[in-house]
């Protein structure tokens, strides 16, 4: 199943919930916090957190949220599942939760759904000038914005992180998680390898007193 399939089981699983309790949909303007949970036999590099939560805010997109840009908290969280050898091969290995919160109430999720579902995640894009040349990406850039960080970071050797991305500024009209993916290549200048991000937590806050934004990376270990 190919990465739009995967956005459309999404949909329908949370289309179909919002139906059972009488949920109309697109929901109402206003600010929104996504949950979800992977659970896989795959590594975590096969599935990559921040790929993985774009592919499901695409399929809650117009369909459940108007616009996604009212989604102002995002988390996901990998869990790897052990794979037994008399397990059988016809039975799903991985499944997928999703939660959507209002933030503006303090009560449970408004959907929340789980099924089986092999995980396809957003596939970044691939530039070229028209030929065959591939188009030179941001390395450099990240490498330098990288730089400043490695002095003031010290990342202790672990097996697992988890990592928070908070954007304070001009963010009303900006996707949570494109301007993640602005700065989440710096990790892997600092050090911190795609297998080894079990949980990513995306927030914005809207801020009157400048129309930039900054960004704050904070990397924990368990």
């Amino acid at each position: 199943m190919g990465v739009d399939g995967t956005n459309l089981v999404q949909q329908a699983l949370l289309r179909a919930k919002s139906k059972s309790v009488g949920i109309p949909l697109p929901l109402p303007k206003g600010e929104y916090r996504v949950d979800i949970t992977v659970t896989t036999q795959r590594q975590a590099d096969d599935v990559p957190p921040l790929l993985v939560m774009k592919s499901v805010l695409d399929g809650i997109n117009k369909e459940i949220v108007e616009n996604d840009r009212q989604i102002y908290e995002c988390n996901i969280r990998y869990h790897y599942k052990k794979r037994y050898a008399n397990a059988s091969q016809y039975r799903s290995n991985e499944s997928l939760k999703i939660a959507l919160f209002d933030l503006g109430s303090s009560g449970g999720p408004i959907i929340e759904v789980s099924g089986d579902i092999y995980i396809v995640p957003k596939q970044s894009p691939i530039l070229r000038d028209g030929g065959d040349r591939l188009l030179t990406d941001d390395a450099d850039r990240h490498r330098y914005l990288a730089r400043p960080l490695k002095r003031k970071m010290k990342i202790a050797p672990c097996k697992s992180y988890s990592i928070e991305m908070c954007f304070t500024g001009d963010t009303d009209d900006k996707d949570i998680d494109n301007m993640a993916l602005i700065y989440y290549p710096i990790l892997g200048h600092l050090g911190i390898n795609e297998a080894q991000v079990h949980y990513l937590h995306l927030e914005k806050h809207k801020s009157t007193t400048s129309p930039s934004i900054e960004t704050q990376i904070k990397c924990k270990t368990p």
